[in-house]
């Protein structure tokens, strides 16, 4: 709906909610009240709204003077009563940005509380039982006709699967966690090796009568004061970078709640500085194993126990690296298949312009033909054309036969589905006519029906032989509509859906009761000198108009494009973030390893082994920690590759190039994280480490 004077209206998603409403769902107002029964009666209600939380911020600066003042929505003029709580969005699954009275929707979804011992399937027998005895819809009473309970925002189908979003989301906080024991993994290595360095400083401490529990609990203090430190830092960052995260990929959805309530900061800082505790713990414990005397007597060699688990939690960051690593490569190949995807039209240089107006058939619309005519000779405009529809947007089924059946056979996407377009239609959007001929002017008011067809539904109906000419039966369509064309399929619901059954009507020939439609505009690549134009010129076509709006066709693809966008971008950050991770960590243990070995490899070189030989060695023992990481994280990948397959497109979860790939760049980094340390290990002056032992 369109809120706002003409010159400054805004479209923002609505609800009509009857009062009880907001007292079932438990809500309270922020300011104001809701409505109440008497501005909820029949015939038509009274014209009040109550607005949300984040459009009273934005479009009326928080004015709490709002409460009392009246405010156009689609040129009718409402009063607003009340404000909802934050982040409050409603009960359906589209977000409201305001809510209005309105007892003569035709459209309802009802929203009910069920007993605390009652079922879903019960609350559903009983509602079906309801409506089939409603009175005033003697076709509801049909025993095909039931009703479907689903829990508001929950996240299964009526079928019972989970929804995408609930996948995604799920994934998605999977991945968080992988990241966290990435990072849990890395600083475990790193107090190990600074607890190792310090054994004798403790073993001296201890002798002279220092508390072992002390020793303890210091490691566990550095290790708190060091995550408290850590999640401050990340608490402002997250604060910082939110805005502009969801700016930047999610701009059409509401903005998330903010990082500042005190339960959600006291919590992390809690978790976190539980995990540093725990994670000084642990390092104390496995660096110092209470052999005193050994200690201070000189013994250097590291406890084996310590080395194995430093090693163990470095093939583990690799482990899961690899995991992030296969997840982010399928996204990608995901996203750029989604991009190159054959969609049966060119959305580029094309904008499906938008319009409300006073008048509901003004005979300036700029779908009516008078106005039509002008959009045409408006300067940036190369291609016109009127349709009801377009790709990725309402659809439009129709019952259809043939002559020689009753009903068709069954197709994809529930079609067959269809149109009614001007003839330029197919040349705006580029859609391949593959045999017979486009719309033409001829086609007419008056004239015989005609009727263009997609591949698929040619294919269908006519196997093995042409469909120019042949006959189809369409609701609202007089006597027998003659095939003149066979057109592309068009992806029109979805990018990744079988194209279903698909006809298009001449837009002259549209039954009286169909409205203007959309106007589409095509403009030159790059919008020429002039560019598109502008919103107030076409106003200016249709004096009834109260707001004329263009979206680019390309948007529209881009949302639906934009699961795996997404995908590969989030996993493409948590997946590099785990990288440089567990890059660090296999840095900082071959470091400490060749450090500790240094009179070992000061003898290798004294008895005449080259410089080259003792990188090698280096470089081998980083690569074969990587190795064992990296084939351990492919088999666990390959092992939870059917449940991240219903979210790829056309895209194998087992992609063998992609894990490849994941092989190589792993490996890699292994190898570039082991030479600093092995080109240390090849300088040692074997006279110098032998000294110093």
């Amino acid at each position: 709906m369109r809120i706002g004077a003409p010159s400054s209206s805004e479209q923002v998603p609505a609800s009509l909610v009857s009062a009880s409403f907001f007292p079932l769902l438990g809500i309270t107002p922020l300011l104001g009240r809701f409505f109440s029964p008497a501005e909820d009666a029949p015939p038509a209600g009274v014209p009040v709204v109550v607005l949300s939380e984040e459009l009273w911020r934005r479009r009326f600066g928080a004015d709490r003077g709002i409460i009392g003042r009246t405010v156009p929505i689609d040129g009718a003029s409402y009063t607003v009563v009340g404000v909802a709580p934050a982040g409050f969005t409603g009960a359906a699954r589209l977000v409201g940005d305001h809510w209005a009275t309105n007892a003569g929707a035709a459209w309802l979804e009802l929203a009910l509380r069920l007993r605390t011992d009652a079922t879903l399937a019960q609350g559903a027998a009983y509602a079906t039982q309801v409506l089939r005895a409603m009175p005033e819809r003697p076709a509801w009473s049909d025993p095909a006709i039931r009703a479907v309970l689903h829990p508001i925002r929950g996240v299964r189908n009526v079928d019972g699967t989970l929804t995408r979003e609930a996948r995604v989301a799920g994934w998605l906080g999977g991945v968080a966690v992988v990241v966290l024991l990435v990072a849990c993994a890395n600083v475990t290595n790193l107090l190990l090796a600074r607890a190792l360095q310090r054994r004798r400083d403790a073993a001296v401490r201890i002798a002279l009568g220092g508390s072992r529990a002390r020793f303890i609990a210091q490691a566990c203090g550095e290790g708190a004061v060091m995550a408290l430190v850590a999640s401050g830092a990340a608490l402002v960052l997250a604060r910082l970078s939110m805005g502009a995260l969801h700016t930047l990929l999610l701009p059409d959805l509401p903005p998330p709640a903010a990082l500042d309530g005190v339960r959600a900061v006291v919590a992390m800082l809690v978790v976190g500085m539980g995990l540093g505790a725990g994670i000084g713990l642990a390092a104390a414990l496995r660096s110092f194993g209470g052999d005193v005397a050994h200690e201070l007597r000189g013994g250097a060699a590291r406890p084996r126990a310590s080395v194995r688990a430093q090693r163990w939690l470095i093939v583990g960051q690799t482990t899961l690296s690899t995991l992030l690593l296969v997840g982010a490569g399928l996204f990608l190949r995901s996203a750029r298949r989604a991009r190159a995807a054959e969609l049966g039209f060119d959305p580029a240089h094309v904008l499906v312009v938008t319009t409300e107006s006073t008048t509901e058939r003004s005979p300036t619309a700029l779908g009516s033909d008078l106005g039509f005519e002008r959009v045409q000779h408006l300067p940036g405009v190369v291609a016109a054309s009127r349709s009801m529809t377009v790709p990725f947007s309402a659809r439009i089924a129709m019952r259809v036969h043939t002559p020689d059946r009753d009903s068709l056979p069954a197709s994809a996407g529930n079609g067959p589905i269809g149109n009614y377009v001007s003839p330029s239609y197919f040349h705006v959007l580029g859609i391949a006519v593959r045999e017979g001929r486009p719309f033409s002017t001829d086609d007419r008011r008056g004239a015989p029906s005609v009727v263009i067809v997609n591949e698929t539904m040619a294919r269908t109906l006519w196997p093995g032989r042409s469909a120019i000419g042949e006959c189809l039966i369409i609701e609202r369509v007089s006597g027998c509509a003659t095939v003149v064309g066979v057109v592309a399929d068009v992806r029109q619901h979805a990018i990744d859906e079988r194209a279903p059954m698909q006809l298009y009507l001449p837009f002259a020939q549209r039954p009286p009761i169909v409205g203007p439609g959309r106007v589409l505009l095509g403009g030159a690549p790059g919008g020429g000198a002039r560019g598109p134009p502008p919103p107030p010129a076409l106003a200016a076509i249709d004096p009834s108009a109260t707001y004329v709006g263009l979206e680019p066709l390309d948007d529209v693809v881009a949302q639906e494009r934009r699961p795996w966008r997404l995908g590969a971008l989030l996993f493409g950050i948590f997946a590099g973030l785990a990288l440089v991770v567990a890059s660090v960590g296999t840095y900082s243990v071959l470091a400490q390893e060749a450090a500790s070995r240094q009179r070992e490899l000061g003898v290798r070189l004294a008895l005449g082994a080259r410089p080259v030989d003792v990188l090698s060695l280096v470089v081998r023992d980083g690569l074969r920690l990587a190795g064992a990481g990296v084939a351990l994280g492919l088999g666990a990948a390959t092992l939870l590759a059917p449940h991240l397959a219903g979210l790829l497109f056309h895209t194998s979860p087992r992609d063998a190039a992609v894990y490849a790939g994941v092989a190589l760049v792993l490996l890699g980094a292994a190898a570039a994280a082991s030479l600093l340390p092995a080109r240390r290990a090849a300088g040692i002056d074997p006279v110098v480490s032998m000294r110093a032992e």
